[in-house]
């Protein structure tokens, strides 16, 4: 079951001081429910040598590297969120690779079915619900955090009801301790307590009673927020800023002045970790969060609440049968290309996104002509971000962008009006001559740029 803490304890042990000083190397990688072996291997590659193979790379080309890599030295791999229980076809090919490593190194695998952890063939160990007297002791942590004696004895007897329902399950109880921490009345607990959403059938087995509880607890915006960060993958490194600007672009934070945008993002950014929707938080020297991931689960439940309107696809994904998508529904999308890979042409029946972010290995002018015709057909594109690209010619009208050389605006993709923000040319209030003079590498006739009505940064 989801929720249990297995990859929280599996990060202290991986985290601490005396592991760190056991192992030569330790290596994590979020596996998630589909198992692909040639990512997986990549991934382990990457954090042992600190950069992966090259994506033309076959699966034994991979493994060899990290059977050579390994020779000689004391590992600690972690598979975190292992669904696969084909032994022969996925872990056996990865288990036999790394058989070259010396004796006392360790391979951790958590998975939430019993049935992958006896496919090890090693010790399994069960992570047990927390007992009532700890499921409470996690939950006043949070929600009777300053809060005076009196208070909490008021409190005590629907917090211990309440915590009941959250069937022993750490998160669960996180979850529902960060929701009432700003709850001040005995009525507005009751009111948690007697919530029917304890009860709906599709919920009543698993975590997401108190995530929709706290969800709905949200403001609209922050909703809307919270649901948007579901287009990045599993286990992604969310950049604070970023995130913040991608919601500006949605127009999830009003319509002002980009200061004052910026700084409701940042509440609506503290409202969702206060919450605990976000996690793992990386800070910056003087302690203010820079960065955060979600929580698998929470992932999970932003998917049910989107319903196929946030993706995220990888290009190994792009001819696997399993994987459906509904590109009527289809909002917003990430795409991770990797070099040489080919582009899905299927892609091009999503006519309705609002955002597409490309994160490419290297040159993708192969695809400027797929690319050319998605993006005239998304003329409501409100976000396009661009990363690790070497050389690109075209520019959209889209309200954020980023990481990208400008050269030249074709005209098949003139009709997109909404260019918002960049991160080189700041402040750039009109079109024309301004952003020419402004940007350079940009030889464009300032009448070219009439089309794009509401410029305001450019790169």
């Amino acid at each position: 079951m989801g929720g249990m803490g297995k990859t929280t304890l599996a990060q202290l042990a991986f985290n601490s001081n005396e592991v760190k000083n056991n192992f030569e190397k330790r290596v994590w990688v979020c596996v998630s429910d589909h198992f692909d072996k040639l990512r997986v291997a990549n991934a382990i590659i990457q954090r042992l040598e600190g950069q992966g193979c090259s994506s033309s790379a076959t699966l034994e080309s991979v493994l060899q590297s990290i059977h050579q890599s390994i020779a000689g030295k004391k590992i600690l791999l972690v598979l975190d969120d292992v669904w696969t229980e084909d032994y022969i076809n996925d872990w056996e090919p990865l288990y036999n690779c790394l058989k070259n490593c010396v004796n006392g190194s360790k391979i951790v695998v958590t998975t939430r079915k019993e049935t992958v952890a006896l496919m090890m063939n090693s010790i399994v160990i069960p992570i047990n619900k927390l007992s009532e007297s700890e499921c409470w002791s996690l939950f006043k942590h949070f929600s009777f955090n300053g809060r005076s004696d009196d208070e909490c004895r008021e409190l005590e007897n629907v917090g211990k009801e309440i915590v009941s329902k959250c069937k022993g399950l750490p998160l669960a109880a996180k979850t529902m301790g960060c929701l009432l921490r700003i709850k001040r009345t005995r009525i507005e607990w009751e009111d948690i307590l007697n919530s029917g959403m304890w009860e709906l059938k599709e919920f009543k087995k698993g975590i997401f009673p108190p995530l929709l509880l706290s969800y709905n607890d949200l403001p609209l915006m922050v909703k809307r927020c919270f649901s948007y960060c579901v287009i990045f993958p599993k286990d992604y490194q969310l950049n604070k800023d970023e995130l913040i600007k991608l919601w500006m672009a949605q127009g999830y934070l009003g319509l002002g002045h980009e200061r004052e945008m910026e700084m409701i993002g940042e509440e609506y950014f503290n409202i969702l970790a206060s919450r605990s929707f976000f996690q793992e938080f990386i800070r910056d020297a003087i302690g203010d969060i820079v960065g955060c991931k979600m929580h698998d689960i929470v992932h999970d439940f932003g998917q049910f609440l989107t319903k196929n309107e946030c993706f995220a696809m990888k290009d190994n994904d792009f001819g696997d049968s399993r994987i459906n998508f509904s590109f009527d529904k289809a909002r917003h999308l990430i795409l991770m290309v990797a070099e040489n890979s080919s582009f899905p042409i299927s892609i091009c029946n999503i006519k309705n996104l609002r955002s597409l972010l490309y994160q490419f290995e290297s040159d993708m002018n192969s695809f400027d002509g797929v690319l050319l015709e998605l993006l005239g057909k998304n003329t409501c594109l409100r976000a396009l971000a661009m990363g690790g690209i070497t050389k690109f010619d075209m520019m959209t009208g889209v309200r954020y962008s980023y990481h990208i050389k400008l050269e030249r605006i074709p005209k098949e993709i003139r009709k997109l009006i909404h260019l918002r923000s960049d991160d080189e040319c700041r402040e750039l209030e009109n079109v024309g001559k301004e952003i020419v003079s402004k940007c350079k590498g940009l030889p464009l006739a300032a009448k070219t740029m009439g089309c794009l009505l509401r410029i305001k940064e450019l790169e």
